[in-house]
């Protein structure tokens, strides 16, 4: 390889002899990125994008050091980067959507994908919101992520794909420009190319010791937690209740034909147990409780409301499929009642209701949940009894996790 970079002489942009470790670094990555071209920047952010361990910084800072030799253009590496980031963000976006947590704890590791760093990334979406989308482009290690709780959340499309694209584009950007600033700069950087190498070196073996820690450590941490999860004593019992010794409960409520009645019965008991509830619960998706909804995974799934069209079918067996336990909650989901009072009709009443079941797309017959879904409990009333509600959470809190036995 030569000791210089890509024909760049037009530019006044040379590299000293003999070869340091960062100016080799520099030329090996720029020569790289000569050889493939505008899509090969375009296939190197869609890897970003997808949670690969491929950063920006090591990409569009070299494509810089080739618009300074007038091999690219400012302008088509900045749109072939920005397109790239938006197909790797979508992508990213779907395995959230339609795989959720758990695709990408199974297969994430493959990818270096550290867990921690993902569960920080959708708590910083879920308190933030939609606009976390275009700041997270700015932050290391969380625009690698955020794409996937926007996924699990369901975030709309249209401004998921508006916030990435505007992001990516100042991001790739101000990177691209560095690249060219510092290459028309190499020369005076290069009088301290010792003292760069050293650093370089310095940067290259503390991350790498970061990496293996982070994953080493992280794997033996979680093998010394799942081998100590007897609850010994009141100080195991307050530990679990501060959610330092065990994983919340996931729980989400959906609602589906019903009047909420149930609903506000549960807003309610919140004003007397929410000091409690708060320090064993994850309340992923709850949708009268704010507004950033994560739809992934669910220890407890409770179901308010009859199943009366395809759609609410397909929906609660997506839920049943991402629940470990589902209760049904009020007379609409136990019953299907008053709802399904149309299945009793006669034939000249239901002739006459037939256009709006056409304008809605409903079932011929409305069904209680438990038509559809296996239900593991179940808290009837209209509105649901809040006793019975109380001790079915409780007896599910207490089969879930067992540690809580002596606190419930």
């Amino acid at each position: 390889m030569s000791h210089r970079c890509v024909p760049r002489a037009r530019a006044g942009v040379a590299y000293p002899d003999p070869m340091g470790l960062t100016t080799y670094i520099v030329t090996y990555a720029t020569h790289t990125i000569d050889a493939v071209g505008y899509v090969g920047v375009f296939v190197f952010m869609v890897l970003e994008s997808m949670v690969a361990p491929v950063p920006s910084e090591a990409v569009l800072p070299f494509a810089g050091f080739l618009i300074a030799g007038e091999r690219f253009s400012f302008a088509g590496v900045v749109v072939a980067s920005t397109l790239g980031s938006i197909v790797g963000s979508l992508l990213s976006y779907a395995m959230g959507r339609y795989g959720g947590k758990p695709l990408v704890e199974r297969w994430g590791r493959y990818l270096l994908l550290d867990r921690g760093h993902l569960e920080a990334t959708t708590r910083f979406f879920e308190r933030r919101g939609a606009v976390t989308i275009f700041v997270a482009r700015f932050i290391p290690v969380v625009r690698h992520l955020i794409s996937i709780p926007a996924g699990i959340a369901t975030m709309p499309l249209a401004p998921f794909v508006l916030y990435t694209a505007v992001g990516a584009a100042l991001w790739n950007g101000f990177l691209t420009w560095c690249g060219v600033v510092l290459a028309h700069r190499w020369d005076t950087l290069m009088a301290y190319s010792h003292t760069i190498d050293i650093v370089v070196v310095c940067g290259l073996v503390g991350g790498g010791a970061y990496v293996v820690y982070r994953h080493h450590g992280s794997a033996h941490s979680r093998r010394s937690q799942g081998a100590c999860v007897q609850p010994v004593s009141n100080a195991a019992t307050m530990k679990v209740m501060s959610g330092e010794a065990f994983e919340k409960i996931k729980i989400g409520w959906f609602v589906f034909s019903c009047s909420e009645d149930s609903t506000i019965m549960f807003t309610e008991l919140m004003n007397d147990h929410w000091a409690e509830w708060k320090r064993i619960f994850d309340f992923r998706h709850v949708k009268v409780l704010k507004k950033n909804n994560i739809f992934d995974e669910f220890d407890i799934a409770f179901v308010e409301g009859a199943i009366a069209s395809p759609e609410h079918e397909a929906r609660l067996k997506d839920i049943r499929g991402r629940s470990k336990k589902l209760v049904a909650i009020g007379a609409c989901a136990v019953t299907g009642l008053p709802a399904s009072q149309r299945n009793t009709f006669t034939d000249a009443q239901k002739e006459a209701v037939q256009f709006l079941v056409d304008r809605f797309g409903a079932l011929a017959e409305v069904k209680k949940v438990a038509d559809v879904v296996v239900v593991d409990a179940s808290v009837p009333g209209c509105p649901m009894n809040t006793d019975l509600f109380l001790k079915a959470v409780n007896e599910l809190v207490v089969e879930l996790r067992p540690q809580l036995a002596s606190a419930m």
